[in-house]
This record gives structure tokens, sequence and C-alpha cells, in this order.
């Protein structure tokens, strides 16, 4: 853990990456650069919370298992579950509310499951405390959700559903269930680069 004393960390290239995407993105043409949200899961929700926290090009997040308070990190000691992507350089010694903070009042569902060892439920809870007493200032406590489903730190077709529906709601103006489950477009060998591990 040197390196954070240097002012580096995997998370400030993962959001740095995430930037870069969105500017990327820009550039496309069936891409509307207003209706723009994130998503991901572990790692992936935490890359959700960098770049929805400093790039107001996101206008929906739903973060799913990427985060806790630092409580259940230090405390509880679950940081030793964690890859270093998931930290920040915090010199001021911030709570991760503060983070979710610079979201608000977007909206940003907040997804986990009950039974998560590496972001444990109370945590989870106590952070969604700390962020819905924000968005209560900016009077938008409508544009914050947390959805809680069952199971261990794992994906589930639940947790994409509840996200799909809350994109569907700020992103499009849709307030339609989801009528079936999400289709994969691809099975995992497609996306496979090579055969074997050179």
């Amino acid at each position: 853990w040197w390196w954070f004393s240097h002012g580096y960390t995997p998370a400030g290239v993962e959001a740095w990456n995430c930037i870069r995407a969105l500017d990327y993105l820009e550039t496309r043409e069936e891409v509307d650069a207003e209706r723009m949200g994130v998503t991901g899961r572990s790692g992936g929700g935490a890359y959700s919370w960098w770049i929805a926290a400093i790039d107001q090009r996101i206008k929906v997040a739903v973060p799913v298992a990427g985060i806790t308070d630092l409580e259940n990190h230090v405390v509880d000691g679950v940081i030793s579950g964690h890859c270093d992507c998931m930290f920040m350089v915090n010199t001021y010694q911030w709570d991760y509310a503060k983070v979710a903070a610079l979201v608000a009042p977007r909206p940003l569902l907040i997804a986990n499951t009950d039974r998560d060892s590496i972001f444990p439920l109370d945590g989870v809870v106590r952070l969604y405390e700390k962020v819905r007493h924000i968005y209560q200032l900016y009077g938008a406590t409508e544009k914050l959700g947390l959805n809680i489903t069952a199971g261990p730190h794992q994906d589930t077709q639940e947790l994409q559903t509840h996200a799909f529906v809350w994109m569907n709601r700020y992103l499009k103006g849709k307030e339609s269930p989801i009528a079936q489950p999400a289709e994969k477009l691809f099975q995992p060998e497609e996306l496979k680069v090579f055969d074997e591990l050179p």
C-alpha cells in the first residue's frame, strides 16, 4: 500500500479509463451523450461510483456491490477481500458517503445482496442512510434508491432487473416493468481473445 503515499491509486487509473470511455462514447453517432448511465458490479460497481462522482455526463448511476463504509473496511476487516481499485487516496479520511454526495442529486440506485461478505449489508445500509440525508437536502429523495436482494457476492437476475427499470425510468422516461429476463448477446466462449493462455 506504499504507493498511496505517492498519490497513486488504481482507483484513479480506473476513473481516468471511465472518463476516456465517456469521451469516446460522445464521438459515436448512435450515442445520446445527454442520456448516459453507468452500472457495474464489484470492481465495476466501484468504477460506477468513481465516474458518477467525478463526471456530470453520467446522468444515472446504479453501482452494484461496489461500496460500503469505512467501518466495514477497517473495523470489520473486509478490506482484505478487495482489490486496490476500490480505494481512493484518502488523505482526509472521508467515508464513502462523501463520494456519493458528489453524485447527488442525480438518480442513484445503490444495489447489493444481503449476504455479500466483502460489501456487508450493515455497511451498505449505513452508507445509504447518510446519502439519503444528502438527497433530502436537495429535495430529491425520489432519485435515490436502495435495492437489496438475496444472495452472496454475485450478480443476479433480480439485481439486473431493478437496474434496468431504474435506467429506463431516468434515461428513457419509461415506467414499464421488465417483462422478461435479459438475453445474453454473447456466450462467454465468444468473448475469448485466446483459446488458451499465452
